[in-house]
C-alpha cells in the first residue's frame, strides 16, 4: 500500500457528499450529525466532521475515515473501497499501490471464462442456448446482458490460457469429484454476476435439461460473496440514480425481462435472501425500492421479509402486488410491459402491503390480537424515527388499536441490537497520548517516530501503536482507519473529532510526561534489581543510579513547574 495514493483520495472525496447519500445529515456547529446507518437508533449519536475527513457513533463506537465509511457501509475489502473512491474523484491509483492477491488471478480467469461462454453462446454449439431464449423471446437482449453458454470444454480452454485446476475449482467453475473435477455450469446458459466496479466475480446458470437443479449459482470465493452483490448492480446504477428508483427481483430471467422491456434500473439477488449488506446497497442506488418477488405465498413471504430488511438499513420500500402464480418475467410476457410498471406504480408500504392481503377487512379478537403484532413485527424493523412513525399510524387506524398500546407493546419486545455503547477501549490511561498521534485525523510523524510501545500503558494503546508506526512507515500522513481493527478504529476515530491539532508547546509538555514515565519504569526495574543485589558493590552502583533518576526528576519537575 502506497500512502500517497490514499492520501490522494482521501483528499478529493467529500466525506459530507460520500456519507451523505446514505444518512440524512443535519449541521450541528462544525460538525454534522444524522442516525447511525450501522445500528438502530431513535436519537442521532452519528456525527461526520469534515475538517477532519473523520466520523463516529456514539452510540455503537464504530468510526474512522471516508475509506473506512465505505468500506462498512459496502462490506467491501480496503483495496475495493479506496479504487471505488478513487473512481468517483477521478484518481489512477498506482498499479504499485498494491500487492497483486490470489483474487487478482481469480478475476481474470472469471473474465477469460465469460469471454469463452459468450463466444459458445454464438457458436453452433449454442445452437440450444439461442433456441431456448429465443422462446421466451430473449435473445435480442442476450449481448447487453453478457448471456452465454457452458458446452463440455471450459476446463480444457482455461488450461489453455495457462490457468490450473485448481485455480478454476476456487474460482467456483470447477467442482471437486471422487472421479476428478467437473464443470459446475455443463450445458447451463451462463449469467455473469458482476461486482460493483463491473467486474465478473462469478455466475448463474440455467438448466437446459432435466439434469440437476434447474438454476444453480457460484459459490462464494475470494472475490464473489452472495449476500454483498446484487445482480445487475453495475447496469441499473445510471438509470437508478437518474429516476430515483430501482426494482428488486428474484430471478435471472425476472431481471432480463424488466430490463428488456426498458426499465434498466433493476436488480436482482444472487440466489439468497436480501442481506443486510445488499439494502445498503440499494438505498445508495435510489430512495424509491420496488420489491416485486413471485405472486405465490413463498413469493409474499420473501417480499415481506426483503423489506424488513430494507427498512432496518434506513429505506422506505414498497412491495409490488403480482397474481398469484405469476413472476415478473410470466406477467411482463403475458400482460406486457405497461401492465408490469403500473402494478409498481401501485406498489404498496410494507404495512399497507400487508393489509391489502387480508381478506374481509381486519380481524377482531384474538385474530386482530395476532395480526397487530405480526404488522408490528414490520414497524420495529424500522430504523428511521418517521419511517417508524407512519408504519405504526397505518397499524393503529387499521386495527383499531389505541397508539399507547401499540407503543407499549413496541416498546416492549423492540429487539435488542446488542451494540457495546462508548465506552473508553483503551482504559482511559492512553487516552491524551493517542489523541495527540491522530489529532484532527492527522498522524504526528515525528512523535510516533519518536514513541515506543513500553510508553503505553493500556492494551489497547499497545495494539494500536504498532499499527499506526507502521502507516507511518508506508508513507501516510493521515490515519488510514480501514486498516485498523474495528475496536482501534473506534477509538481513534472518537480522539480524532475531539482535537483538531496538537500545539508545539503541548507536544513537548506530552514528551516531557513520556519521559517521566520512562524514569519511573526505570526507577522500578533498579528497585527491583537491588533487592535482589549479592554483593555490596552491585548494590552501591543501583543506589547511585536511583540517585540520579532521583534528581533528573526533581529537575525536570522545576521545569515542568515553570
Amino acid at each position: 500500500m502506497r500512502g500517497g495514493d490514499v492520501e490522494r483520495v482521501k483528499q478529493l472525496s467529500d466525506i459530507r457528499s460520500v456519507v451523505g447519500r446514505v444518512v440524512d445529515l443535519k449541521q450541528s456547529g462544525a460538525s454534522c450529525r444524522g442516525l447511525c446507518p450501522f445500528h438502530q437508533e431513535k436519537t442521532p449519536s452519528f456525527y461526520v466532521f469534515p475538517a477532519t475527513g473523520t466520523w463516529h457513533c456514539f452510540g455503537c463506537g464504530a468510526g474512522g475515515d471516508v475509506i473506512a465509511f465505505v468500506m462498512r457501509y459496502g462490506n467491501l475489502p480496503f483495496r475495493e473501497a479506496l479504487e471505488e473512491l478513487a473512481d468517483q474523484c477521478g484518481v489512477t491509483l498506482e498499479k504499485k499501490s498494491f500487492r497483486a492477491g490470489p483474487e487478482t488471478g481469480l478475476l481474470d480467469l472469471l473474465r477469460d471464462a465469460q469471454k469463452w461462454f459468450v463466444d459458445r453462446f454464438r457458436s453452433r454449439e449454442g445452437d440450444a442456448a439461442r433456441n431456448y431464449l429465443a422462446g421466451r423471446k430473449l435473445l435480442e437482449e442476450a449481448d447487453s446482458l453478457g448471456v452465454g453458454y457452458s458446452p463440455p470444454g471450459l476446463a480444457g480452454h482455461l488450461r489453455s490460457l495457462g490457468y490450473s485446476d485448481s485455480t478454476a475449482e476456487q474460482a467456483g467453475l470447477l467442482l471437486p469429484g471422487s472421479e476428478g473435477r467437473r464443470e459446475r455450469f455443463r450445458n447451463r446458459i451462463t449469467f455473469p454476476i458482476r461486482d460493483r466496479r463491473g467486474r465478473v466475480v462469478s455466475f448463474g446458470g440455467r438448466a437446459l435439461d432435466d439434469r440437476g437443479p434447474k438454476y444453480i449459482n457460484g459459490p462464494d470465493s475470494d472475490v464473489f460473496h452472495k449476500g454483498g452483490v446484487l445482480y445487475g448492480y453495475s447496469d441499473a446504477v445510471p438509470a437508478a440514480r437518474e429516476t430515483g428508483q430501482v426494482i428488486l427481483v428474484e430471478g435471472y430471467f425476472d431481471h432480463a425481462r424488466v430490463a428488456a422491456g426498458g426499465f434498466p434500473a433493476v436488480v436482482a439477488t444472487c440466489g439468497t435472501a436480501l442481506t443486510e449488506v445488499q439494502a445498503r446497497i440499494l438505498r445508495v442506488m435510489a430512495e424509491d425500492t420496488v420489491v416485486c418477488y413471485d405472486g405465490d405465498q413463498a413469493g409474499v413471504r420473501a417480499a415481506v421479509k426483503a423489506a424488513m430488511t430494507i427498512l432496518a438499513a434506513g429505506g422506505y420500500p414498497r412491495i409490488a402486488r403480482l397474481p398469484e402464480g405469476m413472476d415478473p418475467d410470466d406477467h411482463i410476457a403475458a400482460r406486457g410491459m405497461d401492465a408490469f410498471m403500473d402494478l409498481v406504480e401501485r406498489a404498496r408500504g410494507p404495512v399497507g402491503f400487508c393489509l391489502d392481503l387480508l381478506e374481509g377487512g381486519f380481524p377482531r379478537g384474538v385474530a386482530g390480537v395476532r395480526t397487530a403484532k405480526r404488522l408490528m413485527e414490520i414497524v420495529a424493523s424500522g430504523s428511521d424515527p418517521l419511517v417508524r412513525e407512519q408504519l405504526l399510524l397505518e397499524v393503529e387506524e387499521a386495527s383499531g388499536f389505541s397508539r399507547a398500546a401499540l407503543e407499549s407493546h413496541l416498546k416492549q419486545n423492540e429487539r435488542r441490537d446488542g451494540r457495546p455503547g462508548s465506552r473508553d477501549a483503551s482504559g482511559g490511561s492512553d487516552d491524551a497520548l493517542i489523541a495527540a498521534l491522530v489529532a484532527g485525523g492527522a498522524l504526528d510523524c515525528g512523535l510516533i517516530r519518536w514513541l515506543e510501545p513500553d510508553d503505553f500503558r493500556s492494551e489497547a494503546g499497545k495494539n494500536l501503536f504498532p499499527a499506526l508506526r507502521e502507516q507511518v512507515e508506508e508513507g501516510c500522513v493521515t490515519v488510514n482507519f480501514g486498516l485498523l481493527s474495528p475496536d482501534q478504529a473506534s477509538l481513534c476515530s472518537r480522539l480524532a473529532s475531539s482535537m483538531e491539532g496538537v500545539k508545539p508547546g503541548d507536544r513537548e509538555l506530552i514528551k516531557k510526561r513520556v519521559e517521566g514515565r520512562r524514569l519511573l519504569a526505570l526507577e522500578e526495574q533498579l528497585r527491583g534489581r537491588l533487592r535482589e543485589a549479592s554483593s555490596s558493590e552491585e548494590t552501591k552502583d543501583i543506589l547511585n543510579r536511583l540517585q540520579e533518576l532521583a534528581r533528573r526528576r526533581y529537575e525536570d519537575g522545576k521545569k515542568f513547574a515553570e
